[in-house]
């Protein structure tokens, strides 16, 4: 599923707030909500779309605050970044569901599991951003292009949004595809690969435009994400898996920080941090969420 239809795009009120979200895969199947990654949107679930509805799976996939068609929320904290869930679940007709995160998106997961643990059966985190404050082997194994952009996130948040607004805009322009590619090798060079293919460069694009489309960059999720998140999922009694590719640059952080999360399990696959864009790492997810992993 490349582009959604208007019609695919649902909403619901949340206080005084709309939140919008999108259902892929079968829609009667067992339920999953999804909470994508930093920059991204809604859309980011429709790499799932059809292997979910192969294996009996409905992910419902939401806009977190301020992305896409989801109101923003002032001086949002994780905890406060998942009160659109119980609306969205209920507005399903879910009475509760596994929660799937990627990046950035598994820290709103395991949030979900704190604050709403009656409306949560289990958490997948995929690539996740990991908690770097209660431990020094989690914060010394801190990438050094993440801990620049959480230095700019929370001391000087203008920079980071003009420096992510030129990479957008140069990605929007012809040629655009071969000079993400070209800083995508510096970083994390399986991930490149995948992004040579136009239609997975071009999918996360529209991902990406869709995620911005009230202006936010997904730069603050790098300052929640570095800060005190307000409680400790490791330490969270929610059955957990944590997937992630062998290639990924955030991969040194998140195998110190499971040392000290005895009740979650480690899944490494091949590959690097975009696993959904990857069948192997999408059939790992799949697996993890029919609780077989």
């Amino acid at each position: 599923m490349s582009v959604e239809t208007p019609a695919e795009v649902r909403t619901t009120t949340s206080g005084a707030r709309t939140v919008a979200w999108t259902t892929y895969g079968a829609p009667a199947g067992k339920p999953v909500v999804y909470y994508h990654g930093a920059g991204g949107s809604r859309l980011e679930a429709g790499f799932f779309h059809a292997d979910a509805a192969a294996h009996g799976l409905r992910v419902i996939s939401i806009d977190r605050p301020g992305s896409g068609r989801t109101d923003p929320i002032p001086n949002r904290t994780l905890l406060r970044g998942v009160i659109d869930l119980v609306p969205v679940l209920d507005a399903e007709g879910v009475e509760k569901a596994v929660v799937c995160g990627l990046s950035a998106g598994a820290m709103y997961a395991w949030a979900s599991a704190q604050a709403h643990r009656e409306r949560v059966t289990s958490v997948v985190a995929v690539s996740p951003a990991v908690n770097p404050q209660p431990w020094p082997d989690v914060k010394a194994a801190m990438p050094g292009q993440m801990r620049l952009m959480a230095f700019l996130a929370t001391r000087a948040p203008g920079v980071l949004a003009a420096m992510q607004r030129k990479q957008q805009n140069a990605i929007e322009r012809p040629g655009g595809q071969a000079k993400y590619v070209k800083t995508m090798r510096k970083v994390s060079p399986e991930d490149a690969v995948l992004l040579e293919d136009e239609a997975t460069f071009v999918r996360a694009r529209t991902v990406s435009a869709e995620g911005r489309r009230q202006g936010q960059l997904g730069g603050a999720e790098f300052a929640l994400m570095a800060g005190t998140w307000g409680f400790d999922p490791a330490g969270q009694s929610v059955p957990c898996t944590v997937i992630y590719g062998g290639g990924d640059p955030l991969t040194p952080m998140i195998r110190a920080w499971l040392t000290h999360a005895p009740n979650a399990k480690g899944v490494e696959v091949p590959g690097g941090h975009l696993q959904t864009a990857m069948q192997s790492g999408r059939d790992a997810v799949i697996a993890a969420l029919k609780g077989v992993a």
